[in-house]
């Protein structure tokens, strides 16, 4: 409630016609294209971020804001307004997207008039500086590998998705496998296997090792531009080092809760974002799924995010299910490795180039099979018709055989209910 009361004040600043404010600019967040520049802003005397726009002037320009890796500093001089709204009906809208991440203002920028490298004076402030400098530094490396190389390892090792990501990998979005290219509880697990893994064979006491890799999880936190739904993923992770060491028992649904409620205290607007959606619940579903097999738990995963995917996409591919369980296994022993390879070997000749090739026939045949028949485009479903599908899809292999068999004869008969009425489905 105090979170969006003080939302709303922050949206009722005027807008001014000419405005000069003075803040930093993450080179992280700093995004190039064409003759466009946008960019996430902290300004010094209110303390909040503002969404910046700017058109270059030269060539120059352009180039000097390419090449740049240091936090910045800057004066400037500009058009100071609110988010645009969706303009059309059902349309992506771009000021709820951003009020989610706390952003409700945009400055279009007509003039600098200081840009400059960002003076720290305090040690914590450095570090963490020098963290998001690296992490710019590792997002240029990876756009000079060769493409989809590059996209994979901007999505999959930085957390960075390019905008013509999901452009040239069609398959990736028909498909639901978008979770699988954002930094979340996958990568964070995968990090913690390598990590404990090193140091065990290294023969370093398990108490030691957990304390590395906390704090390892904390940089990595930092490095993967501080996103909201990486915290949940870095509670648990967090969890799991006490609890290997024997410092901290607590049972799993107690370890999701303290990180709905951590994840919360940083960023109340998470569950609102489709990442929050599908990320909590899904866990969520896999404490109580022990007792089922592996194409019980798929089916479950998959039936629990119908509805928050249909909700932001509209449209439903009948294989999403079935890809899922061939596809999970291959993307963490082939694609994810291969990719740390392909940016950590570039240098080496050959390397990069036979990586991509790899990648480039992972990629060709989640394309070709997002072409098959089956997608299809559901519309807009009503809330309650989601919130039901939802209800029924976590219910669906309870114990009580009862309820179970109650809630799947609801899915079918809400199924059934709509695509009389139209609505469900048409089949590409």
């Amino acid at each position: 409630m105090l979170d969006t009361y003080q939302l709303g004040q922050q949206a009722k600043q005027s807008e001014n016609q000419r405005y000069i404010c003075r803040g930093t600019i993450l080179p992280d967040s700093i995004a190039i294209d064409g003759d466009q520049l946008s960019a996430n802003a902290k300004l010094y005397e209110s303390r909040q971020v503002i969404r910046v726009y700017y058109t270059f002037t030269c060539l120059k320009d352009k180039q000097q804001w390419q090449s740049n890796t240091d936090v910045l500093q800057f004066s400037a001089s500009g058009h100071y307004k609110r988010m645009m709204p969706a303009t059309n009906f059902n349309q992506f809208d771009m000021r709820r997207y951003y009020e989610a991440k706390h952003i409700t203002h945009q400055l279009t920028v007509q003039s600098w008039s200081n840009l400059k490298q960002k003076s720290v004076h305090s040690l914590l402030d450095t570090y963490r500086n020098h963290i998001h400098k690296w992490h710019a530094i590792g997002i240029k490396k990876a756009e000079m590998l060769p493409q989809p190389l590059n996209e994979y390892a901007e999505s999959v090792i930085f957390g960075a998705a390019p905008k013509s990501f999901y452009v040239n990998n069609p398959g990736v979005q028909k498909l639901g496998l978008i979770h699988l290219f954002s930094i979340s509880g996958f990568h964070i697990n995968y990090l913690l296997k390598m990590v404990m893994g090193m140091f065990r064979r290294l023969f370093i006491p398990k108490e030691i090792s957990a304390v590395i890799a906390g704090m390892i999880l904390c940089i990595y936190f930092v490095f993967s531009g501080e996103t909201a739904v990486l915290m949940r993923a870095v509670i648990v992770g967090l969890f799991f080092l006490l609890r290997m060491t024997g410092w901290c028992k607590v049972t799993p649904p107690t370890v999701w809760s303290v990180s709905l409620l951590g994840t919360l205290i940083y960023e109340p607007c998470i569950l609102l974002t489709l990442g929050g959606q599908l990320s909590f619940p899904l866990t969520f579903c896999l404490l109580f799924a022990k007792s089922l097999n592996f194409w019980q738990t798929n089916m479950l995963l998959s039936l629990v995010s119908f509805p928050f995917i249909v909700a932001q996409q509209y449209t439903w591919h009948i294989l999403q299910t079935l890809v899922s369980f061939a596809v999970i296994p291959i993307f963490s022993t082939l694609i994810v490795p291969f990719t740390l390879l392909g940016f950590a070997g570039q240098d080496i000749p050959g390397i990069a180039k036979v990586v991509n090739v790899l990648i480039q026939c992972f990629t060709s045949c989640l394309d070709s099979m997002s072409m098959l028949p089956g997608d299809m485009i559901i519309g807009k479903l009503p809330s309650v018709v989601l919130v039901l599908f939802f209800t029924c899809s976590l219910l669906i292999y309870v114990k009580q055989s009862a309820l179970a068999f109650f809630c799947r004869g609801m899915w079918l008969i809400i199924t059934i209910f709509w695509d009389s009425l139209g609505t469900l489905p048409i089949i590409w």
